[in-house]
């Protein structure tokens, strides 16, 4: 079922009070790290107001306090409960999940899962070729990146953020679990815009002289791997088309998106 995620930070206040550094929501129905960076995340309905109301049950925050399903926590911290922080907890317990995102920064993350993930070898463009030999070197949903076949990407996105500031933009794809998927990563251009039917009659062209986001090395079976890409490779409404480049001869695989964990590409705002 589609619902709403909330992803907060907080820090031990004054009094005993739990100050909440930021809020962003995000859609449940794509696939999610529970915890990253620091950050305590609870998907679907009523979690996250379970997270702000375990912040302000407790009087300070030593790790991570978090309740609700998919999420563990850290200690809580210890101070009294004033009539300000139970009044506190039931206006986060009342609130719409939309207005808990307008806590402190305000900040909202949006997960866009890609309409089109598929490899072409570029001197013979078939993208029903790439996924045969992604098949039979590893396995089924793979999209794989050698020296011989490119991979990529589009992504549609809707109006959410239109009039907002964009304030990061990262693509996140995850190595597959076959025996052959570790490898080097490749770089992330920006190419011309493109459909699978295009595919079939020319590789698209590389916009600009420099990758978007260069490749981070050597991968691991499973691991995620999250390239930073510049704020104007996105806008509300529109299209972001996006090419894997191998530099080198060391292949590696990717879930496509029908794969267990397929590529996303993730736009904060304010």
């Amino acid at each position: 079922m589609y619902g709403m995620g909330l992803l907060c930070r907080g820090r031990a206040g004054v009094a005993g009070l739990v100050l909440v550094a930021g809020c962003s929501l995000f859609p449940t129905s794509a696939p999610m790290a529970g915890v990253a960076n620091g950050d305590a995340s609870a998907g679907g309905g009523s979690g996250g107001r379970r997270i702000v109301e375990a912040a302000l049950e407790s009087g300070g925050m030593g790790g991570q306090t978090m309740g609700g399903a998919g999420a563990g926590g850290g200690a809580s911290g210890s101070g009294p409960r004033s009539d300000a922080m139970i009044g506190l907890r039931d206006a986060a317990r009342d609130a719409p999940s939309d207005a808990l995102s307008q806590v402190a920064d305000a900040s909202t993350e949006r997960a866009y899962g890609a309409a089109i993930t598929d490899c072409i070898d570029p001197a013979k463009p078939n993208p029903d070729t790439c996924r045969s030999m992604s098949s039979r070197a590893d396995g089924p949903n793979e999209l794989r990146v050698d020296k011989r076949y490119a991979g990529y990407l589009r992504f549609d996105l809707d109006d959410a953020f239109a009039g907002s500031t964009v304030l990061s933009v990262r693509l996140e794809l995850t190595v597959a679990s076959y025996p052959k998927a570790p490898g080097v990563a490749p770089a992330i251009w920006e190419v011309a815009p493109f459909d699978r039917a295009a595919l079939f009659v020319a590789a698209p062209v590389q916009v600009g002289a420099s990758a978007l986001s260069e490749s981070p090395g050597a991968v691991a079976a499973g691991q995620t791997v999250i390239y930073s890409l510049p704020t104007s490779a996105v806008a509300a409404g529109s299209s972001v088309y996006l090419g894997l480049v191998l530099g080198g001869s060391d292949a590696s695989g990717y879930w496509d998106r029908d794969g267990t964990i397929p590529p996303m590409l993730v736009v904060r705002y304010r």
